[in-house]
């Protein structure tokens, strides 16, 4: 991927993907993504902004006009940065496809006892599926965004390499797990090899203020992360209580919906425990049941995963070693694969790892390189 500097001694746009010319930035409002386009401009490659109104806030303008006093921040935010960066920019309003892809299945994923991930999903079907679809039609060859990671190519197979972030603390590669070759082809990630102290000072220079508030939420269409009751209105209250349960499944208490509780949960459960503590060891969506336990029961050496996108190669025949991650800010963790069917895997770890979430997505590595990933469906002990 090309080096060197641009204007300011800024890095010039490394890690990007397709045909550079062309390329159509993902703007968010916020410092990662306004850098993003701006190493793209500074490297002499053609580029255009665009903002994406996923969920609506009430009284907002999603148009593409100038702003307004009822602008959602977002928008106002990159409008103003693709104006100091001299790009044009444009507003696209894919509320309907982030309900129908990421909003839709994050509610039925709670309502089912699963704990989803909706930024996997956004990024394979919203930013570099819907987003991506859009800049094709018009003519984009690429979509760049503001994520920390990295594109590389075997120059034996020719396939896309999907690389960690150069700065670890903030790799993003995780959650791009599930984006496909030709998605890969077609994506920039033009920070991908700075740190976030980097990024933020090139933004300084350029009079880039990050938007009020920080850094964005994962949740983004979840107001204060409260995501229960979030899906308590999104389902017009439709959430049934049920039963606690302990390892004997003898009843401890009432809950009041499924969709509040996860694996590996302690607090707000409400339950007394006259041994020791109790957490959340499973989640029955038929029964309408939470089981719980001591937290030895949270430990499984082995999962079975579904829905495994493969990267570098076609998915192994055999066993093969990895460093697998069963959540996004869990250190790598060696463990062996076996695909068991047509996008099914089992992973088994070296020591037995906590929480083990249905819903959740485990990825694994081979050193920098994200060889794939899938959604966890159950632990197997």
């Amino acid at each position: 991927m090309g080096g060197g500097t641009g204007p300011d001694g800024a890095p010039a746009a490394k890690g990007g993907g397709a045909d550079p010319n062309g390329t159509l930035v993902a703007m968010s409002g916020g410092v990662d993504s306004s850098v993003a386009a701006y190493l793209l401009k500074a490297d002499g490659r053609g580029c255009a902004g665009l903002t994406m109104v996923l969920h609506r806030c009430a009284g907002a303008s999603h148009g593409g006009g100038a702003p307004g006093p009822t602008e959602p921040a977002h928008v106002a935010a990159a409008r103003r940065a693709a104006m100091a960066l001299a790009i044009p920019h444009r507003v696209a309003d894919l509320t309907g496809e982030f309900r129908r892809r990421v909003i839709g299945p994050f509610i039925e994923g709670y309502m089912g006892g699963r704990t989803p991930n909706p930024c996997v999903e956004c990024n394979r079907h919203v930013k570099f599926g819907a987003l991506l679809d859009l800049a094709l039609g018009e003519g984009f060859a690429a979509v760049a965004t503001g994520h920390y990671a990295r594109l590389g190519r075997d120059p034996g197979t020719g396939r896309r390499l999907l690389l960690r972030g150069a700065d670890s603390a903030k790799d993003q590669s995780y959650f791009l797990y599930a984006l496909s070759q030709a998605q890969l082809s077609r994506a920039c990630f033009p920070i991908g090899s700075m740190r976030k102290g980097e990024v933020r000072k090139v933004a300084e220079g350029l009079g880039l203020a990050p938007p009020q508030g920080g850094e964005s939420s994962d949740l983004c269409f979840v107001a204060d992360g409260g995501y229960a009751d979030y899906i308590a209105r999104e389902t017009g209250g439709a959430v049934p209580g049920g039963d606690f349960v302990g390892p004997d499944g003898a009843a401890l208490g009432r809950h009041s919906g499924i969709h509040r509780y996860t694996v590996g949960q302690r607090r707000g459960l409400g339950v007394p425990s006259a041994s020791g503590p109790l957490y959340v060891l499973g989640v029955d969506a038929g029964r309408r049941e939470v089981r719980l336990g001591g937290e030895s029961g949270l430990y499984s050496r082995r999962l079975l995963a579904a829905g495994v996108n493969w990267i570098p190669s076609e998915p192994p025949g055999g066993k093969v070693r990895v460093t697998a991650k069963v959540r996004y800010a869990q250190p790598g963790q060696a463990a062996m694969l076996e695909m068991t069917g047509e996008g099914e895997a089992v992973v088994e770890f070296g020591e037995p790892q906590r929480a083990v979430t249905p819903g959740q997505s485990v990825v694994m590595y081979d050193g920098d390189c994200v060889l794939g990933g899938g959604v966890i469906v159950r632990a197997l002990g």
